[in-house]
């Protein structure tokens, strides 16, 4: 599989992550009480998820992650402690941790240490170096897809470093959780064409039993799905219906449609 290549997955982390200090920053009480677009959570409790994403890099925490078979789970119990904060201390607390995050981060693409593999809940195990790729994602989707719609916010167009990585997450997800929801049979081959910022191919193809993600162009496909890469985050994490995001299906509709309703990224 092509990769994100080192410099991209640092550089979107930083892009992201600054954006999202920016905006945190500005919220009105009214604004931070705004029930969010994630289900169950405000905004404040989004930005809590958030600024728990980079402290549990360096905690306990993280032990729990690697052992845990419920991430989501996990998830809801650290915004459920961190609900009663302040909204100040979580924007502090998200200065203070993201950019020694980033450097953490940083420090994953380096030769050796990018090979280790580090397991994430229910996820599976992955090389370390995609670990800046996880929170690209995750920030991404919630400032995004779950905080802006919710406030009525115009976030800028994000920035290609931004997408890629997020693609390239969320496809290495539905491969490896996914897999064998995945309707596709042995040596059958879908592709996924993103469109816009971030652009990209991406096929998912079943061989020897093992569903794999790539961007490396192969054969002919079986169905190609067309849509924005910006949405991926909306549908692939059923935010938002598949089918009210403008995706268009060529080839094999039938299956390229039962592809569409098994994908499910968390």
């Amino acid at each position: 599989m092509a990769e994100v290549e080192s410099a991209v997955r640092v550089a979107a982390v930083e892009q992201i992550q600054a954006l999202t200090e920016t905006t945190i920053t500005g919220f009105t009480a009214v604004q931070w009480r705004t029930e969010s677009r994630a289900a169950g959570w405000t905004v404040h409790d989004v930005v809590a998820h958030m600024s728990t994403a980079v402290r549990q890099l360096f905690g306990p925490l993280v032990l729990k992650v690697a052992r845990s078979k419920d991430i989501e789970g996990l998830n809801e119990d650290a915004v459920t402690i961190r609900r009663s904060w302040p909204d100040a201390d979580l924007v502090a607390e998200y200065r203070q941790w993201a950019p020694r995050a980033r450097r953490l981060l940083g420090l994953t693409q380096l030769p050796g240490v990018g090979a280790v593999k580090v397991p994430m809940a229910e996820l599976g195990s992955f090389p370390s170096r995609v670990l800046p790729l996880a929170i690209v994602f995750d920030t991404y989707t919630h400032l995004y897809h779950d905080i802006a719609p919710a406030l009525g916010l115009r976030l800028p167009t994000p920035a290609p470093a931004v997408i890629t990585a997020t693609l390239e997450w969320m496809m290495l997800v539905a491969a490896a959780l996914e897999g064998d929801r995945i309707p596709l049979d042995e040596g059958q081959r879908i592709t996924l064409r993103f469109t816009g910022s971030g652009s990209a191919d991406w096929t998912l193809q079943r061989r020897g039993g093992v569903l794999s993600a790539t961007s490396v162009a192969g054969g002919a496909a079986a169905a190609t799905i067309v849509g924005a890469a910006e949405d991926f985050p909306a549908w692939g994490t059923h935010r938002r219906p598949w089918r009210e995001c403008g995706l268009s299906i060529a080839g094999d509709r039938e299956l390229g449609t039962r592809v569409l309703d098994a994908v499910r990224v968390v």
